[in-house]
Formats: structure tokens, sequence, C-alpha cells
């Protein structure tokens, strides 16, 4: 039987650093925000979630 290869979990750490920093300048961001780019950086942070989610389970 082959055994499975799981990818490194440091990737986990810097997606979910690269998540937490999105989190960061989203809730850090002031003065004019649009709503498109409130939008775009919400649709960043949700990609980054799930792409951290999935590593996780991968990983498990």
């Amino acid at each position: 039987m082959k055994t499975r290869h799981h990818k490194p979990k440091t990737r986990i750490d810097d997606k979910a650093l690269e998540l937490a920093n999105a989190v960061d300048s989203a809730l850090s961001v002031s003065g004019e925000i649009n709503y498109h780019t409130a939008s775009h950086t919400l649709r960043e942070i949700k990609a980054l979630a799930r792409s951290v989610l999935r590593n996780a389970k991968a990983v498990r």
C-alpha cells in the first residue's frame, strides 16, 4: 500500500498568517471604502479561509 504524502504543515501556517494579515488590513482600512473594494477584500478573505480549511483537512 502506498503511503500518502501530506503537504508540510508550514504551508497551513503561511496561509493562516496570510489570512490573519488580510483580515487585519481589511479591518484597519479607513477613509474611503466603497462597496467594490469592500466586497473584493471580503472575497479574497473568503478564498483564503477556504484554502486554509482545505489544507487543514488534508493534513489531518
